[in-house]
């Protein structure tokens, strides 16, 4: 009877382990909250990183480090070089972490950072903003907003709007239900299993979308955009000064054609279709979704139907 009454203890202790563990932690919070929740977290320095787990709290582990050092201090500890201030309204758990010396520059050996790893209930809408760090969601219900300005942005198994905002940093999202918002300056966007309206802008990299149902809107400067759509159910433009656009679209859809490159390959136009040197108008299927592909410096390769016979220009 012992042992088997020390095996429930002994799973707790894993699961506990594991939780807090997959970080070295300085000290951790833990908050009683209602559920669908709230969270908003900022931090100057640092990485947010939220995961779902059991229970109505949500517990934040606090990553203090020092240039590249760890350092397990306390809160008050901390607190001599980084404000800590925590507001609990109704639903919402707000967490703010800020140097004390903002306009104080500092070297990077003895700058402090403090990143966050926090669990949550799985129905917890989140409004993450780090100023140079990474941020990462997995596994939640509800709409999530994260913003940085220096560092990467990843989303994975997200049922609810997704908005996403980096200035230098790649974004990423996979297995997403819900409208999509994702904008970088100076990085790659990838998008993979996403059903619902889709709007994707960067400066300088690439557009890549795999397996998604829905529309898109996507724009580049300089980058190539590349994707397939399983079902497309509202507009698809994609726009590039320089690059080139590749995508694939569920056969049988009626659709309003718009194609500029310097090369176009396309699958049977309607014969009332105009091709000029650089652009092509028609319709596919008598006509319906507007399809626009542009590009300025590049080619544009449009296909639907392997089997299809492709025109050239």
């Amino acid at each position: 009877m012992k042992s088997i009454f020390l095996l429930p203890v002994f799973l707790l202790g894993i699961i506990t382990y594991s939780i807090s563990q997959d970080h070295r932690y300085s000290f951790s919070d833990k908050y009683e909250v209602e559920v669908p929740a709230r969270l908003k977290v900022y931090t100057t320095d640092g990485f947010i990183t939220v995961k779902p787990s059991e229970g109505n709290y949500i517990e934040v582990f606090y990553i203090v480090e020092k240039g590249k050092n760890f350092l397990k201090i306390s809160r008050e500890e901390m607190d001599l070089n980084y404000l800590l201030e925590v507001r609990e309204v109704g639903k919402l758990l707000d967490i703010s972490l800020r140097r004390r010396n903002e306009n104080k520059w500092e070297v990077a050996r003895d700058r402090y950072n403090v990143s966050c790893e926090i669990f949550v209930p799985k129905q917890t809408s989140c409004d993450l903003t780090s100023a140079d760090g990474n941020i990462t969601l997995v596994d939640l219900i509800g709409s999530q907003k994260c913003i940085t300005i220096d560092g990467h942005v990843k989303m994975n198994n997200i049922v609810g709007p997704v908005n996403a905002s980096t200035s230098c940093g790649n974004v990423k999202v996979n297995n997403i239900k819900g409208d999509v918002d994702l904008q970088t300056t100076k990085g790659d966007i990838k998008m993979t299993v996403v059903t619902g309206n889709i709007i994707a802008g960067t400066s300088e990299g690439d557009i890549r979308f795999d397996e998604c149902e829905g529309s898109i809107a996507g724009r580049t400067s300089i980058g190539d955009i590349k994707g397939d759509l399983e079902k497309l159910t509202g507009r698809l433009k994609l726009v590039t000064r320089s690059g080139d656009i590749d995508a694939n679209i569920p056969a049988g859809v009626g659709m309003d054609m718009k194609l500029k490159g310097k090369e176009m390959t396309v699958p049977n136009l309607d014969k009332a279709a105009k091709i000029t040197e650089n652009q092509i108008y028609g319709t596919i299927n008598g006509g319906g979704i507007p399809v626009e592909l542009s590009t300025q410096n590049g080619n544009v390769k449009l296909s639907y139907d392997k089997s299809n016979k492709d025109i050239m220009n």
